[in-house]
C-alpha cells in the first residue's frame, strides 16, 4: 500500500488534534483518537481525547493490523462492537484498548491526495457498534480533514517553489552585480533586479508560509455569521442534510438552503464541504 507522505503537510497534526476533539465536541463521541500515517507505514496514536495518552502513544496500527489496519488495507469506515472478541480483526493492540476498557470502536481513513494519510477513531465504553449516523459523521470529519491538510499541503508546496525561485535570481542578480563591475552589464543587472522584484512580490501573496497553522488573527478577513447561520455551520460540520438541519432547527428546507446559500458567499465557498474548510480555516467557531 503506498501513503502520502506527512513531511510535506505543515501543521497536519494540529488539524488532526482538532479533527479529534470534534468527535466529542460536536459528533457526541465517548472517546476519540486518531493518527497520522508514517515514513514506515504505521500509524502512531498521538491524538487522542478521553483517554491516557501516554498508553497510546505505544500503539501504532499497521496495514492489515487491528482495525486501523484493516482501514489502512481496505481504506473506508469500518467498525467492531466490542473491538476484544472481535474476529474479523487481529488483536495486536488489545492490550491498550481493553486496558482502556473501549468495546465499540469506529474507525475511517483521513484520506489526501486519494490515499490514506491518517486514521480517525470513535469509540465507547459500551458494547456495539457506533451508530450509521455517527460513523457517517466521522467519516466526514475526516473528509473535511483530509481536504484542510491537502490545502496546507498545496500552500507548503507553492511558498518552496517561489522561494526557490526567489533563491536563484538572487544568485543571477549577485552574478550580474559582479559582472556590472567589470564590463558594465547595466542592463542585465537591470533585467535581474526586476525579475526578483517580481519573484518577491509573489512571495507576498502566499497565503501562509509552511508550518503556519492558519491565516494570522489580525490579517485574517472579518466574516460577520448570523446567530442562525452559527447554528447552521455547525451542523454542517456533523454532516447533517437540509432536511436534517430544518428539523433541528425547526425551519423549511427553503430557509435551510438561504443559510447555506449566504455562508457560501460570506465564506467565499463553492461547497458545503469548501464552508465547513473556509470557517475552520478563518477561526470561526
Amino acid at each position: 500500500m503506498t501513503t502520502s507522505s506527512t513531511a510535506d503537510a505543515p501543521g497536519a497534526f494540529a488539524l488532526l488534534q482538532d479533527a479529534v476533539r470534534r468527535v466529542v465536541g460536536e459528533l457526541g463521541g465517548e472517546v476519540a483518537f486518531g493518527g497520522l500515517v508514517g515514513a514506515a507505514g504505521d500509524t502512531p496514536l498521538l491524538a487522542t481525547h478521553g483517554v491516557d495518552a501516554s498508553r497510546f502513544a505505544a500503539l501504532a496500527p499497521r496495514p492489515g493490523r487491528g482495525l486501523g489496519g484493516r482501514v489502512l488495507s481496505d481504506p473506508r469506515p469500518q467498525a467492531v462492537g466490542d473491538y476484544a472478541l472481535a474476529a474479523e480483526i487481529t488483536h495486536d493492540y488489545r492490550t491498550s484498548i481493553s486496558a482502556e476498557g473501549l468495546r465499540g470502536i469506529g474507525c475511517v481513513p483521513v484520506r489526501v491526495g486519494g490515499r490514506p494519510f491518517g486514521l480517525l477513531y470513535v469509540a465507547s465504553r459500551h458494547a456495539g457498534p457506533p451508530g450509521e449516523r455517527l460513523l457517517d459523521a466521522l467519516d466526514r470529519l475526516a473528509l473535511v480533514t483530509g481536504a484542510r491538510i491537502e490545502e496546507r499541503r498545496r500552500t507548503a508546496a507553492e511558498t518552496a517553489r517561489i522561494r526557490a525561485e526567489l533563491a536563484a535570481h538572487r544568485t543571477r542578480l549577485e552574478r550580474a552585480r559582479r559582472r556590472a563591475r567589470t564590463d558594465g552589464g547595466a542592463d542585465l543587472l537591470a533585467a535581474s533586479r526586476a525579475a526578483l522584484a517580481a519573484v518577491e512580490q509573489s512571495l507576498d501573496v502566499v497565503a501562509s508560509a509552511p508550518g503556519d497553522p492558519a491565516p494570522d488573527a489580525a490579517t485574517a478577513p472579518v466574516v460577520a455569521l448570523t446567530p442562525r447561520e452559527r447554528e447552521v455551520l455547525a451542523l454542517l460540520r456533523t454532516g447533517a442534510s437540509n432536511r436534517r438541519i430544518a428539523d433541528r432547527l425547526v425551519v423549511s428546507e427553503a430557509t435551510v438552503k438561504g443559510h447555506v446559500g449566504n455562508l457560501k458567499q460570506k465564506l467565499d465557498a463553492e461547497s458545503r464541504l469548501h464552508i465547513v474548510v473556509r470557517a475552520g480555516d478563518l477561526g470561526i467557531a
